[in-house]
């Protein structure tokens, strides 16, 4: 009775792998249709969100900081003058938003002591890239500071954390030193990076603005800043490093677009982010900056939140498997500069509603937008080439398709189980596969006179196959 149970069991199993043979054969090239299940595609909601108020805040704020107030007199500190300039010793101001002067009586100000501001009822200080070294402790115990405007992080020389001007010997002790009151933090001109670990811990820091001269952001620069709504990276960023925004879990959007490298995991528990602009080269794939390590985990790793994804300007190609697997993204934005869309790309992008393809796109690779089933419109440019082999397999929201002169063939299973596409134009294809249109249910027939048409596409032609 036992063995038989066994015999039994293995049966089923048998069963289960052919019949699972079968299905990885339903398509022409032996690729599975999105499986059934009961997911429905979302819509971007981002603009309604709390987060996305906060952050059209921080990103007027940022430009407003400081804009109305004028420079301290130089009677509100106590200052002496070395063979390097203005050395401030001590605020004695009463004001609780203070402009230190970059200079008193016509000397720079480039130094500032330990306790400079210490205890102060301060709200908001700026100081200006004159200044070229801050002690340890010159805001300590500055428990109402908001905004603060500094020419770099730390004391100008080695201990570049953030948490050093308030007392932290390490930057460990950022989270115990930089006040909970700390909202937002403006980098002037002076500032060439934001070293590993310099922010790291800062949780209630809500806003960064970063100047162009601003080249790198080390490698767990602001790690757990779970406040982080706002970022401004400025035009000179070049290199983001590993796991330099990870658990900036308030995080809404950021623009990277000027950024040559993203270290893998950069974005690492992102969870809230909305919307990213970034680069693509060979190979890469959406998922390694949110911690994936292969393509395959991009559905794993990439934020539910994440709705909008641009393609910087000067991108020339969509990676194979780039998106696949995203199926929460709603819109993603193609630049000028894009030539060629790789394999499976955005397969499975479930929620993506439209694709515009610029002009200068010749290629689409296989299975490019397979299954992406609430896709309702697809511009496919002007210039296409080559439209690869089940590259809009089961988008079954699609309803139109405009086909360019430029592209004579169409592969096999193109459009298979479109089937909500009512129209089709032909443009200058001259030659069409085996299935290309198969299962399209609401097909408008048109002409295919002059056209080399396989077997499988009586949707189109309007005549019955047997």
């Amino acid at each position: 009775m036992k063995n038989k149970k066994i015999l039994a069991s293995l049966l089923c199993l048998l069963l289960s792998l052919l019949a699972i043979g079968c299905q990885a054969k339903s398509g022409e090239g032996g690729k599975a249709p999105i499986p059934a299940d009961d997911f429905k595609p979302v819509v971007d909601t981002g603009k309604d969100s709390e987060l996305y108020g906060r952050y059209l805040e921080y990103e007027e704020n940022a430009t407003l900081a400081f804009k109305d107030y004028s420079e301290a007199a130089a009677s509100d500190f106590l200052y002496e003058l070395d063979d390097t300039g203005v050395v401030i010793k001590k605020y004695i101001g009463d004001g609780n938003i203070v402009v230190l002067p970059e200079s008193i009586d016509g000397v720079s100000v480039v130094k500032l002591c330990e306790g400079t501001f210490s205890g102060s009822a301060l709200r908001a200080v700026y100081i200006p890239d004159s200044v070229k070294n801050m002690e340890k402790g010159v805001f300590s115990e500055c428990d109402g500071l908001s905004t603060l405007r500094l020419p770099f992080i730390g004391d100008g020389e080695e201990k570049n954390y953030l948490g050093h001007i308030f007392g932290a010997d390490s930057y460990d002790e950022n989270a115990i030193t930089v006040p909970a009151s700390l909202d937002m933090l403006i980098l002037g001109d002076g500032a060439e990076e934001i070293a590993q670990y310099a922010l790291r811990g800062c949780k209630t820091l809500s806003a960064l603005i970063l100047p162009d001269s601003v080249s790198e952001i080390g490698d767990l620069a602001l790690y757990e800043c779970a406040d982080l709504v706002y970022v401004s990276l400025g035009d000179g960023v070049e290199s983001v490093g590993e796991y330099s925004f990870a658990y900036c879990t308030s995080l809404y959007a950021i623009d990277c677009s000027g950024v040559g490298k993203i270290g893998d995991g950069a974005f690492f528990s992102c969870s809230a982010l909305n919307s990213i602009t970034l680069n693509m080269s060979e190979g890469d794939y959406l998922g390694r900056i949110f911690g994936a390590s292969d393509h395959d985990y991009n559905g794993d790793f990439v934020p539910l939140s994440l709705r909008n994804v641009t393609v910087a300007e000067g991108s020339t190609a969509i990676p194979s498997f780039a998106f696949a697997s995203c199926k929460y993204i709603t819109s993603v934005t193609l630049p000028e500069s894009l030539e060629t869309v790789g394999a499976r790309a955005f397969y499975a992008c479930r929620s993506l509603a439209s694709i515009t393809l610029p002009d200068r796109v010749t290629k689409i690779m296989d299975d490019a937008f397979f299954g992406c089933d609430a896709m309702v419109s697809a511009n496919l440019g002007e210039s296409l080439e080559s439209l690869g082999m089940q590259a809009f397999f089961g988008c079954e929201s699609l309803k139109r398709i405009s086909l360019p002169d430029t592209l004579s063939a169409l592969e096999p299973s193109t459009f298979y189980g479109c089937i909500a596409l009512e129209e089709v134009s032909l443009g200058g294809v001259k030659k069409i596969g085996k299935d290309t249109f198969g299962g399209c249910t609401s097909l408008h027939p048109v002409s295919v006179s002059g056209i080399d048409v396989a077997e499988g596409n009586g949707a189109l032609t309007g005549k019955t196959e047997e």
